[in-house]
């Protein structure tokens, strides 16, 4: 699930504690092409925090993935939104 499919969503749990309960959407674009025997490697920044309107003790965290190839050239680019249980 979700819990274990980034390092960050751990990280959210472990030191915020901030459950991911569900993915609200994407957006992603490739920018390059990547090949086997390339080695990947992503940076993801979180660039929104807020408190959900319509779900009372629930938040909204919107984060902004990007990837590189070994030569540090831009391959991916993109948005998600996830739906989190806020910490009382």
């Amino acid at each position: 699930g979700l819990y274990c499919q980034n390092p960050l969503f751990r990280d959210l749990l472990r030191v915020h504690g901030m459950k991911p309960i569900a993915a609200l959407g994407s957006e992603a674009s490739y920018r390059g092409v990547f090949r086997p025997g390339d080695t990947l490697w992503e940076e993801t920044e979180v660039v929104a925090v807020r408190a959900s309107r319509s779900q009372q003790g629930r938040g909204i965290v919107t984060l902004r993935d990007r990837g590189f190839n070994q030569s540090g050239d831009l391959i991916t680019d993109g948005t998600r939104s996830i739906l989190y249980e806020r910490r009382a």
